[in-house]
């Protein structure tokens, strides 16, 4: 299961905001409402929603995209500046049309997730993130920086010990900790445009890819020993062994189709809006 990390901003206060579970049951059609409200509880306890959104956020098209498609209409950089400048105010106003229409957006992530989940499942896993170790988690989950840059160093072995069966529990559970785990399939020969990737490694290649992913599993376990007591790690450990924790593991990737499909539908209308309002940008600033 994959932890979250994010912390809270101004995003989580519009979830707040909007997220009325009245609103949710009335667009679910079919779908069983007890297990939709448990799913809409589960995906503001976990932050799971302000991480989706933040996803939603974090691709947003650039400027100078748009200026090469149009490119035969900005011949020059006083034309070119201008459309920069309609395009980052023409995005901003239906970014504001999207933000305030979020709620919808998790009202139907709260759909897809009921679709996988018993409301006794959901209501295990809102349950651990309001505990004191789940908000621990929540606010301690180690970044990539904190697994490649970190510290050999922590406490007594039985913290390491016992934070070692946590990170071998999550190399079946989370998609990070299992790619910190699996050694490079291919390196990185030559430089420049001569630059190539092989495939076929060497036995000293595959031996340091092995001992590279190893390393890093062994920071992340040190960042685990560190950052929780061998009862806070016992606790994590009994969540992720639940039927719950295996579960989402197991169909995470189900999950994350699902919830593509969905953005796509769910911002179609936005970026149309965009590239129509763009388009007609670039007509104005040709006739100029």
């Amino acid at each position: 299961m994959k932890p979250h990390y994010l912390a809270y901003n101004m995003i989580a206060m519009l979830i707040l905001q909007f997220f009325a579970i009245a609103q949710c049951v009335a667009q679910v059609g079919n779908v069983d409402l007890d297990r939709v409200a448990a799913a809409h509880a589960f995906l503001v306890e976990s932050r799971t929603a302000e991480e989706l959104l933040l996803d939603d956020k974090r691709y947003l098209p650039q400027s100078d995209d748009y200026v090469v498609q149009f490119g035969d209409k900005l011949s020059n950089e006083v034309a070119r500046q201008k459309f920069r400048e309609a395009f980052d105010r023409i995005l901003s106003e239906i970014m504001g049309k999207a933000t305030a229409r979020f709620g919808e957006l998790i009202d139907r992530y709260a759909t897809v997730y009921a679709r996988y989940f018993t409301v006794e499942e959901l209501n295990a896993g809102t349950a651990f993130y309001r505990s004191p170790v789940g908000h621990k988690l929540l606010s301690s989950t180690a970044t990539l920086a904190d697994v490649l840059y970190g510290s050999y160093s922590a406490p007594e072995p039985e913290r390491m010990q016992t934070a070692r069966a946590l990170v071998e529990m999550l190399k079946q559970t989370d998609p990070f900790t299992s790619a910190l785990g699996t050694p490079a399939q291919a390196v990185a020969v030559g430089s420049g445009d001569d630059m190539k990737v092989r495939t076929d490694l060497l036995p000293e290649e595959q031996a340091e890819a092995e001992a590279g992913a190893a390393e890093r599993l062994e920071k992340l376990t040190a960042f685990y020993a560190r950052s929780f007591t061998v009862d806070e790690l016992n606790s994590l450990l009994a969540f992720y062994r639940s039927p719950f924790a295996r579960k989402m593991g197991n169909v995470q990737p189900k999950l994350d189709a699902d919830i593509i499909n969905l953005n796509a539908e769910w911002i179609e209308p936005f970026w149309t809006e965009l590239e129509t309002r763009l388009a007609e940008a670039v007509a104005e600033i040709a006739n100029e």
